[in-house]
């Protein structure tokens, strides 16, 4: 699809994000005025923003009942959050709508230059550093011949991370760029094409909350890899067997990382070490990269490393720029993040842990005493898992619960796991939260905001969580 096939067709963009406002500004700027549809009502939106649509001549159709107005509008631009199968979607799709989406417009042109990461954790992380290192490989000039990467190639990292959205760059995207594009299973849950490189990380149950069941949510992000042909590649996570299920659907070549055991093609973690073994498809051999070398506590962070290697690989860049490029990499927030506090204790902001396969993964980076701060709203993950690694982590001297949704079930499973450290509840934010902690906090602890849930019953986002978390703790530092 291209601006021309949208003219004179009446086009709706559902939703105003950032990728409706990405669509939006590509739109007018092809000439084309869409239809703005948003199920938030017309006073959550600034009035400046409402004037600006007007003085563009942007018509907006407002409120929960939106999508009723469908009918008649020939193509609509679906954004992420929301749900592909809503039933007003599917009713006004039988009548001939065709359902778009800035990543299928994107993709239908440009697939064949796109480095692709989805998972239900450390895709930004990921997709962060394998930008880090395909950009620092051009700069350097280390890279394969008759590779993706040439000496002309510029690098964008999009997606749901990033300051630039696909639509902005289209039109000025040269044949040798490369694209780094983070793919949530919303972006991916109606796209019919795959990257030509593609990694599927961890996927485990999340977003419960917004599709209907765990077998939706893995096939939402099958995309991924179930259009790729024999020349593309797919790297999976074979620690995950939703991971591996996805990769499977692949028809290119596969490649595997583990932090659990070895794999013959791919790489894995083993005695502090990142093992990449023989990648013909790469056209390099065996070498290994010190997990030292990643400036990123946890097993979780070397693994996902592991996987931006593969990518880097394949993508062309040589093995000593790679181990370079990940020395000097530095994390994005949010993220296992050491914030600077009171003397003499460590505080880490892990925010965007929604779910509790990434607090696990956060207390196995730690074997100092932790003093753990979780809660939040209900994602409808199972939290038994994580209660119980509570319980068996002797390091873990209390635990803090925030919130008034998640805190008592959190605390009926740390009971009936027999989890004998303190436990605290009824904050009813990380304030209250943070004025208990510092009766008990001794020289050597930890404490780690890693939540397990979302941030939706106190905060706008994760960000907002951490942020606030990050301000308290430097407001104690000055104390």
């Amino acid at each position: 699809m291209t601006p021309t096939d949208l003219q004179n067709k009446k086009v709706a963009i559902l939703g105003y994000g950032q990728e409706g406002q990405a669509v939006l500004r590509y739109l007018v700027k092809h000439g084309i005025k869409p239809v703005l549809f948003d199920q938030q009502e017309s006073d959550k939106f600034p009035t400046t923003l409402i004037q600006e649509l007007d003085a563009q001549g942007i018509r907006q159709i407002l409120g929960p009942e939106c999508l009723d107005e469908l009918e008649g509008f020939d193509v609509a631009f679906r954004s992420p959050g929301l749900w592909r199968l809503t039933p007003e979607l599917l009713k006004a799709e039988k009548t001939g709508l065709l359902i778009t989406s800035q990543i299928i417009f994107f993709m239908s042109q440009w697939r064949n230059r796109v480095i692709g990461i989805t998972g239900t954790k450390g895709k930004g992380t990921t997709s962060a550093l394998i930008y880090h290192i395909v950009n620092e490989g051009i700069k350097r000039s280390q890279f394969r011949s008759h590779t993706m990467i040439t000496d002309h190639s510029q690098v964008y990292l999009t997606g749901n991370i990033g300051k630039i959205q696909p639509l902005d760059i289209i039109d000025e995207l040269k044949p040798d760029d490369i694209i780094i594009y983070e793919m949530s299973s919303f972006q991916l849950q109606d796209l019919h094409f795959s990257p030509t490189i593609g990694v599927i990380l961890m996927i485990t149950s999340e977003h419960l909350d917004h599709h209907a069941s765990m077998a939706e949510y893995q096939t939402a992000k099958s995309s991924i890899a179930a259009y790729q042909g024999p020349k593309d590649t797919i790297i999976v996570n074979a620690d995950f067997p939703a991971s591996e299920n996805v990769g499977k659907l692949s028809k290119g070549n596969r490649l595997y990382f583990s932090a659990e055991h070895s794999v013959d093609m791919g790489g894995f973690i083993n005695n502090n070490q990142i093992i990449i073994t023989d990648l013909s498809v790469a056209k390099t051999h065996s070498f290994s990269v010190p997990t030292d070398t990643v400036p990123l506590k946890g097993v979780h962070n070397s693994t996902n490393a592991t996987a931006a290697i593969l990518a880097s690989l394949i993508a062309g860049v040589s093995e000593s720029s790679i181990e370079k490029a990940i020395s000097t990499f530095v994390g994005l927030p949010h993220r296992l993040q050491l914030i600077t506090g009171p003397k003499d204790i460590e505080f880490y902001d892990d925010s965007f842990a929604t779910v509790p396969e990434n607090t696990i993964a956060a207390l196995n980076s730690f074997t100092q005493p932790v003093i753990l701060i979780l809660g939040g709203s209900d994602k409808g993950a199972d939290l038994s898992p994580l209660t119980k690694q509570i319980a068996q982590h002797s390091n873990i001297k209390s635990v803090f619960l925030v919130g008034t949704v998640m805190a008592p079930k959190i605390k009926a499973l740390l009971q009936h796991n027999n989890y004998t450290g303190l436990t605290k509840d009824g904050f009813a934010d990380l304030e209250s939260a943070m004025k208990e902690i510092k009766t008990i906090v001794k020289p050597g602890d930890i404490v780690l905001l890693s939540p397990a849930c979302a941030s939706f019953d106190s905060y706008t986002n994760y960000v907002e969580r951490g942020d606030h978390f990050q301000t308290l703790v430097r407001e104690w530092a000055k104390l």
